[in-house]
């Protein structure tokens, strides 16, 4: 550990900033930026609204989960810079080639699929950079500036995309211009490849890389972990993640806003404010999560997931409680906290990952982890909207986020380090 802060004392954390930067630009703005202009691009194109929505949204989420998969196999051939390049090459030519091809549904299609592709690339990064640049202690912290990305992107691109609108006129010659931000993104990872490197010694991590050296071929260690009952705890707790995060933003904003009984009958106006202070919770909770699994749990990393999924879980499902539900103050504060530590789950997930299992197999194995997790997200929602369409309530809707909490709790206990290579203790 000491070698590496005199190899390399201020460039990872510029590597890092790389890192946040690019997954902020093509897995958050670019993903939920064109979500409040569905409307103006259904009138401009005369296309219905809902398949409009599909295309523009949903399509991309699956094609996210398409580029996280391929990620994880072309991370441990090419690296981390490149994928970034490529990630962000692929989103600029979504974004530039808007106005061309923009007209047809075809071509919105492809374009978002190309969109779609660069933003699961670069989503499964973290994991490997990690592992390759950060001492184990450090590694908590960078998962933690990755949650934030995501948050901050999102939050940067609902804002920007319309302000752009109102000012250009035309939702394809918006998307056109959030091509800046993604030749931004993708000039800063040029930098990162043909800047200092790590000489794929990953000296930070001794103990990892003295026991990977024993294994001559990756592939052969891969296939170990795959028989390892702690990769598929992962996974499902990556999966279960992925459903609680994207099941609550999309049907949480309904229930505040929906007139009662179905829902709190707080308008669109106030419920949309509501849910504003969860969001921010979650980006601000990505952070403080990075730090506390450094500072705070250290080596127990798997009591850090339990307490965070406990306690996202219960606040998850408080605002169905009378008491909070018709009280605006109460309710905000329990929104923010189960916005808090939900992200803390995420976080302390992957830097304990990165701990468990061999850094010479780290692309694969986090990149799988993370592409497979996210299949929660359309699954969840799928089953959410089927609830809510059969009982006329969101109750059943929103008791499942309790009941995830409480097995992402369970699973944290199940977690170990890999057998494949013996680590440290957790």
């Amino acid at each position: 550990m000491a070698e590496e802060k005199t190899m390399y004392p201020r460039y990872r954390w510029f590597v890092c900033f790389v890192m946040f930067i690019v997954i902020a630009v093509n897995a958050g703005l670019v993903l939920i930026g064109p979500a409040p202009l569905v409307g103006e691009i259904s009138k401009a194109t005369q296309i219905p609204i809902g398949t409009v929505t599909s295309v523009m949204m949903s399509s991309f989420t699956f094609f996210v989960f398409l580029g996280c998969i391929s990620s994880a196999f072309l991370i441990d051939k090419i690296g981390v810079a490149k994928v970034f390049i490529i990630a962000s090459a692929l989103t600029t030519v979504g974004a530039v080639l808007m106005p061309t091809m923009g007209n047809s549904l075809g071509g919105i299609l492809f374009l978002r699929l190309l969109q779609g592709l660069g933003a699961g690339l670069c989503m499964a990064t973290p994991a490997q950079l990690s592992s390759e640049w950060f001492s184990p202690d450090q590694r908590g912290i960078v998962m933690g500036i990755f949650g934030a990305s995501i948050g901050i992107g999102t939050a940067i691109g609902s804002s920007i995309f319309p302000a752009i609108f109102n000012s250009v006129g035309s939702w394809t010659a918006t998307i056109a211009w959030s091509g800046v931000a993604t030749i931004c993104a993708l000039i800063l990872s040029l930098v990162f490849f043909f800047g200092p490197q790590v000489s794929r010694q990953k000296k930070q991590d001794k103990t990892t890389d003295a026991q990977a050296a024993t294994i001559a071929d990756g592939n052969e260690t891969f296939k170990k972990i795959l028989r390892e009952s702690s990769f598929w705890i992962f996974l499902v707790i990556t999966f279960i993640f992925s459903w609680i995060q994207q099941g609550y933003s999309s049907f949480i904003p309904g229930y505040l806003a929906v007139k009662q009984p179905m829902g709190l009958g707080l308008g669109s106006q106030t419920g949309g404010q509501l849910f504003s202070y969860y969001s921010l919770a979650f980006t601000v909770g990505g952070l403080v999560g990075g730090f506390a699994s450094s500072l705070l749990f250290k080596n127990k990393l798997k009591i850090g997931i339990a307490f965070a999924y406990i306690l996202s879980g219960l606040f998850n499902i408080s605002v169905l409680l009378p008491d909070i539900g018709s009280h605006s103050v109460r309710l905000s504060i329990f929104l923010i906290i189960a916005g808090f530590f939900l992200a803390w789950a995420n976080v302390m997930t992957f830097a304990y990952l990165t701990e468990c299992f061999p850094a010479n197999v780290m692309g694969k194995t986090g990149g799988l982890v993370q592409g497979g997790g996210i299949l929660g997200a359309p699954i969840g929602i799928s089953i959410g909207a089927l609830l809510l369409n059969s009982n006329g309530s969101y109750t059943a809707t929103l008791l499942i986020f309790g009941v995830l909490g409480l097995l992402g709790f369970i699973c944290s206990f199940l977690l170990k380090k890999s057998r494949t290579v013996s680590q440290t203790k957790a």
